[in-house]
């Protein structure tokens, strides 16, 4: 993942698939503190059935970030409209990595 051209040391779960993106983090442990997973392309997230909070930050098709939902809690929905991507990411990430409206992430590959 490369955040503003700067690569990070996040592993990247890519979720293109509509069963991969229903999937998402629902298989995730504890243990997964530095994975993010890369929907593409999806412009809603649920947290239905995670026990924990996440972070959902919506990128458009240039990659730019377009919304950022700080500690989506479990049984929520986000939309974005304007979104062809979405990432997520552990509770606090966004804010620990200070991503801002406006700022790039695309994937490594």
């Amino acid at each position: 993942m490369v955040v503003n051209g700067v690569p990070s040391l996040w592993r990247v779960t890519r979720c293109g698939t509509f069963l991969s993106r229903a999937r998402g983090r629902l298989a995730a442990t504890p243990a997964l503190a530095q994975q993010a997973w890369h929907l593409q392309p999806c412009r809603a997230v649920h947290t239905f059935f995670l026990s924990e909070p996440i972070d959902v930050v919506f990128c458009d098709a240039d990659g730019a970030i377009v919304r950022i939902v700080a500690m989506l809690h479990p049984w929520r929905c986000t939309v974005d409209r304007a979104a062809a991507s979405t990432w997520e990411f552990p509770a606090g990430a966004a804010m620990h990595m200070g991503l801002n409206i406006g700022d790039r992430i695309t994937s490594c590959s």
